[in-house]
């Protein structure tokens, strides 16, 4: 701000003393010289009551330190100060100021003193108060109605931090577990999750947390009666304008009846696979066994020749159409066995294929199992027994393979089998569609492993080898009964 050279002083005093609002001026180094009579009315207090700092004593005093220490910093700066204060009017009361001030330079750029001026903004102040009360009350409401909807919907539901501190449960979940808030919140959930399944939902939460994937597993909790019950935990973020995630939200579902009406299923399928296999066994099998025996003794009545010899090739693959069935058998019957029949089952099956073609140079064959093997659930037994029966005998008869590697792998988030062999490979379009010369399996296996919710995941590259994989998460494949 720079003052006209053609004013004089009396006449800048003139202007301010007839402005409409409360204007003072200053010395350079803040002493008040001047205030207008606009400044007395309000105040009731002559002007030599507001000259030098004396000003301070019409102020609030929790706000002279604040705007005090402004104005020095403003004198220091040479800035411009602007601050809301309250000042005790003549009638004893103190409103609320809106207080501008700025200096002012000669032509030669000299500071040559302050301006101020100060509106009375007390009633703008309250009603801006009041709508920020109102708004305040508003938005208690809302969220109190909110809670209470949260609270009374039949889910148990709650917040996470990003670390996996739970900082909120919903009123059904603390009824569920019979706690208190204080009982649950922070990391103290985990005492409610059955111990066999909480190292697997913590690193499913190390896991998936730290990269910002949603989260579905399956754990057995402890509910207020002491009953671990069956439940489906499913966790999503939140994210900020950064899109960092500032929150988790997860909901819980009991799922207890449900997996006892899938467990009584699966029994009932357990059940009928074992008449199927004892019906194929003491008749179907047991029929074909002895029209090849009368095949067999037919074939030693004919003499040399291409009858005979093509009656031998159709005998030769009978009889393995037979032992096939019999493989085929086996793994309708395995259901609530010993965890080891499953490896026992597979394991034979590749060493009785290797040893048929041991004599021709056939592949060496290996077995690799991690982890302490677990029981399976009965049907998904059965399924697996199919899908490894099924990737050997085709590693065996179509690899054209040195090594042949059968791998178990028990884990405590998953189960996991795979058939690999460094043989020719597959076809890449065979490998999509399911279906090629000696393949038709691949399409079957994939079926398969969807009946148990697994996971089928064949890869392989020509000239360098084959893996068929199959991957089962822990609540669909251990029998946990």
């Amino acid at each position: 701000m720079t003052v006209p050279e053609q004013w004089t002083g009396d006449e800048c005093r003139d202007v301010m003393s007839a402005i409409p609002v409360y204007v003072w001026s200053a010395l350079p180094d803040g002493t008040v010289d001047f205030v207008n009579p606009q400044w007395q009315q309000y105040t009731g207090l002559p002007a030599s009551a507001a000259f030098g700092w004396k000003w301070e004593s019409v102020i609030h005093a929790e706000d002279v330190d604040r705007y005090t220490s402004a104005w020095r910093s403003s004198l220091d700066s040479l800035h411009p100060l602007e601050q809301e204060i309250r000042v005790l009017s003549k009638n004893g009361v103190y409103r609320w100021w809106l207080i501008r001030c700025t200096p002012a330079y000669g032509s030669s750029g000299q500071l040559q003193r302050w301006y101020g001026a100060g509106f009375d903004i007390d009633d703008r102040k309250r009603v801006q108060e009041e709508l920020q009360r109102n708004d305040e009350i508003v938005h208690d409401r809302i969220e109190q109605e909110l809670r209470d909807t949260i609270d009374a919907i039949p889910v148990l539901c709650g917040t996470l931090s990003s670390d996996g501190n739970v900082d909120f449960f919903n009123r059904r979940t603390l009824e569920y577990y019979g706690l208190s808030s204080e009982q649950m919140i922070g990391f103290n959930w985990k005492n409610v999750v059955h111990p066999d399944d909480l190292p697997r939902l913590v690193a499913a939460q190390q896991e998936s947390f730290p990269a910002g994937r949603s989260l579905d597993i399956e754990t057995r909790c402890r509910r207020a009666d002491g009953v671990y019950r069956w439940v489906i935990h499913r966790i999503v973020p939140r994210y900020d304008e950064r899109g960092e995630i500032v929150k988790w939200y997860g909901i819980t579902f009991d799922i207890e009846d449900r997996k006892r009406a899938e467990e009584a299923v699966l029994e009932q399928r357990v059940f009928e696979r074992t008449r199927i296999a004892r019906d194929l066994h003491d008749t179907l099998l047991q029929n074909f066994q002895a029209t090849l025996l009368m095949l067999g003794a037919a074939k030693n009545l004919l003499d040399g020749g291409p009858v005979k010899e093509a009656l031998e090739q159709a005998l030769v693959k009978a009889d393995r159409a037979i032992a096939e069935g019999r493989d085929a058998i086996q793994g309708l019957r395995l259901g609530a066995e010993e965890p080891g029949d499953l490896i026992t089952v597979l394991t034979t099956l590749g060493k009785g294929l290797a040893a048929g073609l041991e004599t021709v140079g056939g592949p060496a064959f290996h077995v690799e199992v991690s982890g302490i093997p677990a029981r399976l659930h009965p049907s998904v037994i059965h399924e697996v027994v199919s899908i490894g029966s099924e990737a050997l005998r085709n590693a065996f008869r179509h690899a054209r393979a040195k090594h042949i590697w059968l791998h178990f792998l028990y884990e405590a988030a998953e189960f996991r089998l795979a058939v690999v062999d460094d043989g020719i490979g597959i076809d890449p379009t065979i490998l999509v569609k399911g279906r090629g010369e000696g393949h038709f399996g691949l399409a079957g296996m994939r079926e398969r492993a969807k009946i148990v919710s697994g996971e089928f995941a064949p890869w392989s590259e020509l000239e360098v080898g084959t893996r068929i994989e199959l991957k089962i998460q822990a609540p669909h494949a251990y029998d946990v009964s």
